[in-house]
């Protein structure tokens, strides 16, 4: 995970530093895939003419994408960015399309920056291209040591990371810059002017609306094809390229630069991410990030305009031995380092190497974040954001340094193989972002209309619609080259989340700001990013954070206890014959032990049962119902001969149905039914219905698992687990449990689970994350403890018991040291995953795969109370 902000960033350019590394880097890779397409793989001519528009066309989509995140900035302060944004306008399916394509980038990022660190290594080693061992390429082994070696440090924790990845984003802009101002001097004569010979070109881009032209180009010669075709066999066999005809249109070669140098926006959205780090007001902290914004992305298309054209000029995109940025580097700066013998443009590689490592290194940092905050939202296993003994989460990191590993060795470590993927994911990260800005502003107007946010809302529309078509230009011209894989991973790592996320239930309301927060955060070295650090949790709303911390006042032990005891005067089994179902009837004769009468019930198709549907009637039938009559019958009188006092009936219809129909005609107290065991309610009618009639009862039901043995021995409850939420609706069932204590001298373990994780699972959010959970323990540990005097008053036993882990876990594990001698109690419908919908994720897990039985307490108000009966 990311190392946490040690202070507040306090202005523009210490952002710039803290979480520009990858999108500062990209103007050192995106040049060799765009020239090589218009200048290699074009006619003669050809580059001259969409060169300049494709810069520009550039250029003018950084201008309005950064605009755009100006909005995002404003109005998302809590670090989550644009995937903030995206979920609160679209909902929780941004979510897992966000985290999905993120997965995806980070991935990407660390092929592209490790391939393009390897270029610059072979820049300086000539023998290092085309040499092989054991039938590898050399390039490709030393991208896999160096990835194995990146992650292994990561992993070693935030401050190890940071002294052998340093603050790099500061040397790189100091090399832009120098290049930039090379080539202004030399164009004004200061240091001399370009080499003679070199061709003409301007400070700045030109722009030939031919580059737009659907018109052909000129037909390539046959010196032409072979060059390229030796050079380049991979593009011009993509381009189709033989002697005589035109490879293509103009405007086919400007959207192929287009598509290619667009990832130098990569990156992006990580000052938006970094908002919460800045001190000040809202305000305040947007205003510094778009200066952060700025910085990096003024720098990115200042290199564009300025040195693209030299590069363009001064380069041989042909050269196998040499990238074009280094061949301009070395041009654009010729100077040895006096005292040392050191050429700039050796400096500027080493330069290159570190922030592209850099780069690799936060791409891994920011996948721990991305993992953390999904294992904390339940999108993925726990186990995927643990962290280790360095406290950092390895198991991403590990996971992305294989996957780079396997494609490393499959497809090579040239950076353009994966360049063109990359900058698709970023896009349609960008289009959702933009859309979602549109719709918030389109929400904004319909409160008022004011001429300013028209016309923002016109830029914020214009902003998404260019991303958006330039996610189709990825797509179209990279489809078979890779973009394909969108369409299968994406959908895969959805279904995937929506899977966890099922089975592990919503966390509490704080938790998911925390972890989106976490989710999004950037991996860094720059200023602020090597300390534990204190206030990232200011952008948190007020409200959230009191309504997670803040518990209710309650009596002082020992003036008692609010409201009576229940009456449990009619308890309903439903049984079908089977043994499964008979599993229920120990529980019901112990929950009876103050006088309470069970009611057997079986449910048979409607048209089967005699007219008068009485018990007798159809005893005296052949066949299923008659069958089904008298076994009910004998139940009946087995209880009788135990002192039990009970009836039967049969009914008609749908099973959930009938089974409430009867609990509402009875006005039963409880509902006690079995379970098929650890095998999950698969239910013991037909499956589903069991899970019908808990998910629709209004009255507590009672989950019965088999005994270890198979036998049907009464059930011995030394242990009542009652988990507490602090809502009245989960207190419901404390009547429940004092009634229960004193029938069987059971022991009352009041149980919450807080909403706010620990904080050593936090990297970013770590002392926030504390303090926050210090204050939500000190409230929880007085309201049970309030809870626990007023329970001991009565002469029951009670004690505490305060976890940090998934509710369902929390309860299954202290129902593990009841020696299936204990039973949970839950109620629905309070404030945290506790009180998920009956059968969802919480109550689901525990019935499943809890060590005893399970008493589930619906909301009373939505139904007949079954709490009626005097104070015992």
């Amino acid at each position: 995970m990311a190392a946490a902000i040690s202070h507040k960033l306090s202005n523009a350019f210490e952002g710039a530093l803290a979480g520009g590394g990858d999108p500062a880097t990209s103007p050192l890779y995106v040049f060799g895939p765009f020239l090589s397409l218009i200048v290699v793989g074009a006619a003669a001519g050809v580059a001259d003419v969409t060169f300049g528009p494709t810069v520009w066309l550039v250029v003018f989509t950084i201008a309005m994408v950064s605009a755009m995140y100006r909005l995002v900035m404003r109005w998302v302060t809590d670090g989550s960015g644009g995937s903030g944004l995206s979920e609160e306008e679209f909902g929780s399916w941004a979510v897992k399309i966000n985290a999905g394509i993120t997965f995806v980038e980070y991935t990407l990022t660390f092929l592209v920056s490790m391939s393009a660190l390897v270029t610059f290594i072979a820049d300086r080693s000539s023998t290092l291209r085309g040499a092989e061992l054991l039938g590898i390429e050399a390039r490709v082994i030393i991208a896999i040591l160096l990835s194995i070696a990146t992650g292994w440090l990561v992993n070693r924790g935030p401050k190890t990371a940071a002294r052998f990845f340093g603050p790099a984003t500061l040397a790189v802009l100091g090399l832009l810059w120098a290049m930039i101002l090379s080539t202004l001097a030399r164009h004004f004569g200061l240091l001399g002017g370009f080499p003679e010979g070199t061709p003409a070109f301007g400070i700045l881009p030109g722009f030939d609306l031919r580059a737009f032209s659907l018109a052909a180009t000129p037909p390539l010669t046959e010196a032409q094809v072979a060059a390229t075709t030796a050079l380049h066999p991979e593009m011009a066999a993509e381009l189709g390229l033989r002697a005589g005809a035109s490879p293509g249109s103009y405007f086919h070669f400007t959207l192929g630069g287009y598509v290619r140098i667009l990832a130098v926006m990569t990156g992006i959205e990580v000052f938006a991410n970094l908002v919460a780090a800045y001190g000040g007001s809202a305000a305040d902290k947007a205003r510094k990030a778009f200066g952060s914004l700025i910085i990096i992305m003024g720098t990115a298309a200042a290199t564009m305009l300025v040195v693209g054209p030299a590069m363009f000029k001064l380069s041989t995109p042909a050269d196998p031995e040499v990238s074009v940025f280094t061949q301009t580097m070395d041009l654009l700066l010729p100077w040895n380092i006096p005292g040392l013998n050191l050429p700039l443009g050796t400096l500027g590689t080493l330069i290159g190497i570190a922030v592209l490592l850099s780069a690799s290194a936060a791409s891994s940092q920011g996948l721990q974040n991305l993992f953390l905050g999904l294992s904390t939202r339940n999108y993925v296993p726990r186990r995927l954001g643990r962290p280790n003994a360095f406290g950092v989460a390895d198991a991403p990191v590990w996971l992305e340094v294989a996957i780079c590993c396997v494609c490393f060795l499959a497809f090579g470590a040239e950076e353009e193989t994966y360049l063109a993927i990359y900058a698709a994911g970023v896009f349609i990260l960008l289009s959702m972002t933009g859309w979602a800005a549109g719709k918030r502003l389109i929400r904004e107007l319909r409160g008022g209309f004011e001429a300013g946010k028209a016309a923002t809302l016109a830029g914020a529309v214009a902003s998404a619609l260019l991303t958006s078509v330039a996610t189709l230009i990825i797509f179209y011209e990279r489809f078979a080259e890779g973009a394909w894989t969108y369409f299968l991973f994406i959908p895969l790592l959805y279904v995937g989340f929506s899977y966890f996320r099922r089975q592990l239930g919503e966390p509490g309301e704080l938790a998911e700001r925390l972890a989106e927060i976490e989710l999004t955060a950037p991996g860094g070295f720059g200023p602020g990013q090597r300390l534990p650090a204190p206030a990232m949790a200011e952008a948190l709303p007020a409200e959230i954070v009191e309504a997670a911390t803040r518990w209710p006042a309650l009596p002082e032990p020992g003036s008692g206890w609010r409201g009576a005891l229940p009456d449990l005067a009619r308890l309903l089994v439903p049984l079908d014959g089977s043994p499964f179902s008979e599993r229920a009837l120990p529980m019901a004769r112990s929950l009876a032990k103050g006088g309470g009468r069970l009611t057997l019930l079986s449910v048979l198709p409607a048209a089967q049962l005699p007219a008068d549907g009485s018990l007798e009637a159809a005893a005296a039938l052949d066949g299923p119902v008659g069958e089904r009559a008298r076994y009910l019958q004998a139940q009946v009188a087995r209880l009788a001969a135990d002192g039990i006092p009970a009836d039967a009936m049969l009914r008609g219809g749908k099973v959930e149905a009938a089974i409430r129909g009867a609990a509402e005609a009875i006005d039963a107290a409880c509902i006690v039914l079995s379970s098929h065991g650890r095998s999950g309610l698969a239910g013991f009618l037909l499956g589903r219905n069991t899970r019908d009639v808990i998910q629709q009862a209004r009255r507590p039901v009672v989950v019965v698992r088999p005994n270890a043995d198979g036998s049907l021995s009464d059930p011995r409850l030394d242990t009542l687990v009652v988990s507490l939420d602090g809502s009245t609706t989960a207190e419901s069932t404390l009547p429940f449990a004092r009634l229960l204590a004193r029938l069987h001298d059971a022991e009352i373990v009041l149980l919450t689970v807080l909403e706010i994780p620990r904080a050593e699972d936090f990297g970013l959010l770590a002392d926030a994350v504390a303090a926050l959970r210090a204050r939500a323990e000190a409230g929880a540990r007085a309201y049970l403890e309030a809870i626990a005097g007023a329970l001991t008053a009565e002469g029951l036993r009670a004690r505490i018991r305060i976890r940090a882990m998934h509710p369902a876990r929390a309860i299954i594990a202290e129902m593990g040291a009841t020696d299936e001698r204990g039973l949970a109690m839950l109620s629905s419908h309070g404030r945290t995953g506790l009180v998920s919908a009956l059968i969802g994720n919480v109550a689901g897990q525990v019935v499943t795969h809890t060590a005893g039985e399970v008493f589930l307490v619906p909301d009373m108000a939505r139904g007949a109370s079954a709490m009626d009966g005097a104070e015992g």
